[in-house]
């Protein structure tokens, strides 16, 4: 499988396609992989405004605490009422931009700063006119090397009938500069509180790179320290594999049994990166599903376990999800394995073109109630 440019793996009326995309200053070139037609409703995963919706469904505690605001005018209101009440003056939130990307429209919101925030927002939506989500702040997470806040960007494929899978190897994104929180009224420092590589490389004396962290082996990584330094102690319970395979699987059945069930073919597939945060108790949590990942290169040169990596990644997903449709082939290498997330949904139904519309439908009504249940709120 080559590294660079542009190919496709074609077999009979399946195809997966790798493709080479030249990006802005944040990124040099990424990779998407796509399997078929890819898969109808990922939106409701890709989609911050959608995921926040989606998580109104699941039971109590899974995701963190979040607010749908579908203007700055509504985010404005929202923060004022919010933290009038006495009880919420010590709340955190991360407010997001909907269409942000890449570690932008990314805002550390507290009692003391909100005036600089609303500040912030409102000159922003001069420009243009703004959607945001507003997430529960994980104020006390696992730290990487017990200083540093991060998020590992894990990787996932589901499949067109309903079955998921996760990569056992993953990346971990280090913010910058060690984590506090600040107790003034000024803007929060994005490199104490952000964890997003395409904001923090620019930074190359404070730069951590990505790390690999493999799921199958965390002892052995918690015996050396996430950097292969022994004053690191144990980080990551024995069973986080366990811990996220549960967590991806709520998120996905929701989503798959609700609003993706019709799909044109069972082997059609989707790449997502989701980025996961674990609080001091070591609890996953849910930040984003990105769909399709960047597999990207920032800097001048990309790190080889990164690279690593992806090429083989990459390997892994046509030999498991495009070659094994004509030829068996194991879904474990000497390298990484395929953790298996879900098995197939009972809800999958082979679509048409015309019939794909049932998905969205069905998230348009749901949406809709969850609106008027927001409306009768205010």
């Amino acid at each position: 499988m080559p590294r660079m440019g542009d190919c496709e793996y074609r077999l009979g009326g399946f195809a997966c396609s790798l493709l080479q995309c030249n990006v802005s200053l944040c990124c040099r070139c990424f990779f998407a992989v796509i399997g078929g037609a890819g898969l109808s409703g990922t939106e409701v995963l890709e989609n911050k405004l959608w995921l926040a919706c989606l998580e109104k469904s699941l039971p109590g505690g899974v995701a963190l605490k979040s607010q749908v605001l579908h203007s700055t005018d509504e985010a404005c209101d929202w923060c004022i009422k919010h933290y009038q009440t006495a009880k919420n003056e010590k709340t955190i939130w991360m407010l997001k931009e909907a269409g942000g990307n890449c570690g932008e429209g990314l805002y550390v919101l507290t009692y003391n700063n909100k005036e600089v925030i609303l500040r912030r927002i409102r000159a922003a939506n001069i420009r243009r006119n703004i959607s945001y989500v507003a997430q529960e702040y994980v104020a006390k997470p696992l730290l990487w090397r017990g200083t540093h806040k991060f998020h590992m960007r894990v990787y996932l494929i589901v499949r067109g009938n309903g079955e998921a899978y996760m990569f056992s190897k993953a990346l971990a994104h280090i913010a910058n500069k060690p984590f506090e929180i600040e107790k003034g009224d000024q803007e929060a420092d994005s490199e104490v509180h952000i964890t997003n590589v395409a904001m923090n490389h620019h930074n190359k004396m404070l730069f951590h790179g990505c790390p690999v962290v493999d799921f199958l082996n965390i002892s052995d990584m918690n015996k050396y320290g996430p950097d292969n330094s022994s004053d690191t102690k144990d980080f990551l319970p024995e069973d986080t594999t366990t811990l996220l395979t549960d967590l991806f699987s709520q998120y996905i059945s929701q989503a798959y049994d609700n609003f993706m069930s019709n799909q044109l073919s069972e082997s059609d597939f989707i790449h997502i990166g989701a980025d996961v945060i674990f609080d001091q108790k070591c609890k996953p949590y849910i930040l984003e599903f990105n769909v399709p990942p960047c597999t990207g290169m920032y800097g001048e040169k990309m790190e080889a376990p990164m690279e690593e990596l992806f090429y083989k990644m990459f390997c892994s997903i046509v030999e498991n999800f495009v070659l094994c449709e004509y030829v068996h082939t194991d879904v474990n290498d000497s390298y990484a394995s395929w953790i298996t997330i879900n098995e197939k949904s009972e809800k999958f139904s082979e679509a048409t073109v015309s019939t794909l519309g049932k998905n969205m439908f069905r998230w348009a009504l749901y949406k809709r109630r969850l609106e008027r249940e927001q409306q009768r709120q205010y």
